[in-house]
């Protein structure tokens, strides 16, 4: 050891979110299975059964590049922020008793229309059939038939043999959720 001679201080370093990741963090897989294990501690197992495989051997001889696996990881482990509502504004009036009305006074009811079933077209079905094709295409594990109803299942808790019957019963929220994560998907590649 060098006598007399003290190190500098190691500057300290800016702990990086998911978001900030760059394609040179991740450079091969065995970064994407460091970042991983940092941010949600998956293990290499559960990062290869993401895309498919079953080792990392099978992971590392897929076309899928380490950028699209971190993206493709992030996407599923990091759902966006829920928009936040506005809180309703109490009206003064609430705080009044309300008036009683006479019959004559009550405005016609006219008969409610029917409601229309919560889970029945939430996502424009063809649109979804050609961006699915579009995905599946280019060969992300992530996007395959059987991944992908497992993903929505589990996901989504909804009973479907197939993508498009499980997305066709998703509820309005859950529905938007799936879209946008396609929209996404297809944006990064």
């Amino acid at each position: 050891p060098q006598a007399g001679k003290e190190r500098a201080p190691a500057e300290p370093r800016e702990e990086k979110t998911p978001d900030d990741i760059t394609e040179d963090d991740v450079p091969d897989m065995n970064a994407v299975v460091r970042v991983c294990f940092h941010f949600w501690e998956m293990q290499p197992v559960e990062i290869c059964g993401e895309f498919g495989y079953k080792t990392m051997r099978e992971l590392n001889d897929s076309r899928t590049s380490p950028w699209e696996a971190w993206l493709t990881i992030k996407q599923l482990k990091q759902p966006p922020a829920p928009e936040e509502e506005p809180e309703p504004v109490e009206l003064e009036q609430a705080e009044q008793e309300p008036e009683e009305l006479w019959p004559e006074d009550q405005p016609e009811s006219e008969p409610e229309p029917e409601p229309e079933p919560e889970t029945e077209g939430f996502i424009d079905m063809d649109w979804l059939e050609k961006q699915l094709k579009v995905l599946q295409a280019k060969k992300l594990k992530a996007w395959s038939e059987s991944n992908l109803l497992s993903y929505i299942k589990t996901t989504y808790k909804v009973e479907a043999k197939t993508v498009l019957e499980a997305v066709g019963k998703l509820d309005k929220g859950a529905a938007n959720h799936f879209r946008k994560r396609v929209e996404e998907t297809l944006q990064m590649i």
